[in-house]
């Protein structure tokens, strides 16, 4: 599991690394006025798209889009509405086909999400795909990873987990976990699930997704060992820690160990390390021991 301080160093190699890789292929506009991907001057995806996104940092996946224009008339009033449709091409410009519908259609043609860009520009070597407004998960190879449909699916804190979603009747989105075998882990009753990869648990938070519901802790495994009626923030081997908004914001730690609860008020907090964890007091961080209720001021 990344620190605190690791994860931000992490991020900033990851925003400057994609800088250096994206020279070597470029965006190019024909004489037809559309657009192609250059690489050291030879087209490798010819300039027949109206809207084109350049490939990620490893070379391996470009976003390639057509425009079309749809005009429909509504109380006398005439609407024109502009919609994306979007093939993933790699480097020999052959384009990713996914399976639907358990198996019985294939689709090339993509949705243009606000984060599909993004999805597939990520450091994770796999990215989710929108088809018929569900989300499959695929590699940068277009090799085919998942094959039920979902609302959403994402990568998690452990490479052997996707964190998926399903919108129930009532339109509510709830929050599951499967393997990268589509087994379900965890059930689809929560709002949020946070990780702790280093004591292999998972927070399960219900948030607002199920009235008075409770937080529940499971292991690796998918089994419940711990819940809780107060909103659990993170946990460890040792500690569960609780967040509270009420009469102002603060935490409340609670040390499985000898069963002893100790508030703390901080405007934030982050685990650290082991049972140390990072918090934030006005405008400074420190560094929080959990056992021995010492703090030192994390200098940046």
């Amino acid at each position: 599991m990344f620190t605190f301080i690791e994860v931000k160093f992490l991020h900033t190699i990851f925003l400057f690394f994609p800088l250096l890789f994206s020279a070597q292929t470029q965006t190019f506009r024909g004489e037809n006025n559309k657009w192609g991907i250059k690489e050291n001057e030879r087209i490798i995806i010819p300039a027949v798209y109206d809207t084109l996104f350049n490939f990620d940092k490893e070379g391996n996946v470009c976003l390639a889009c057509y425009r079309i224009k749809t005009t429909t008339t509504r109380n006398a009033m005439t609407i024109t509405k502009t919609n994306h449709y979007c093939r993933y091409l790699n480097k020999n410009n052959n384009c990713l086909v996914i399976h639907i519908n358990n198996n019985t259609d294939t689709c090339s043609v993509f949705q243009l999400s606000k984060n599909s860009v993004e999805l597939y520009n990520d450091t994770f070597p796999f990215f989710a795909v929108s088809a018929k407004h569900k989300k499959y998960m695929v590699d940068k190879n277009f090799k085919q990873l998942t094959f039920v449909p979902y609302h959403n699916i994402y990568a998690s804190s452990d490479k052997n987990f996707y964190v998926a979603e399903e919108k129930n009747e009532g339109d509510v989105v709830l929050t599951g976990l499967i393997n990268t075998e589509e087994k379900q882990i965890i059930p689809f009753n929560y709002s949020g699930l946070t990780f702790n990869t280093a004591d292999s648990l998972i927070i399960a938070c219900s948030g607002s997704v199920r009235a008075k519901a409770n937080d529940d802790i499971y292991n690796y495994k998918g089994e419940k060992i711990a819940t809780y009626k107060t909103h659990v923030d993170m946990a460890t081997k040792n500690f569960v820690i609780h967040k509270l908004y009420e009469p102002k914001q603060h935490y409340i730690i609670y040390n499985l160990q000898n069963d002893v609860r100790k508030q703390l008020d901080s405007d934030d907090l982050k685990l650290f390390r082991n049972d140390t964890v990072l918090i934030k007091q006005k405008n400074d961080w420190f560094f929080y021991n959990i056992h021995t209720y010492q703090k030192t001021l994390y200098k940046n």
